[in-house]
């Protein structure tokens, strides 16, 4: 299984863990009360062609809870 890394972006935190090491980048966000583990079924046919970054929602798995309860934060600034 991945290691759970951190990606942080301006006061933004969510846990991510990556399968498999192709050249192929692939983002993959789970549903409500799930995991990024819950795309771990995929490495073993993607490893050699993907690389898949399975992030951790906001209030799920090993993302931290935002300061303020609202995801408004993660959406695009205009």
């Amino acid at each position: 299984m991945s290691n759970v890394l951190h990606a942080r972006h301006a006061g933004l935190h969510l846990a991510l863990r990556t399968y498999g090491h192709g050249p192929v980048h692939v983002l993959a966000f789970h549903g409500f009360g799930r995991t990024g583990t819950d795309f771990h079924f995929l490495e073993p046919s993607l490893a050699e062609r993907c690389t898949v970054y399975a992030f951790d929602l906001p209030f799920h798995g090993h993302s931290p809870k935002p300061r303020e309860r609202t995801l408004l934060p993660y959406g695009k600034e205009e």
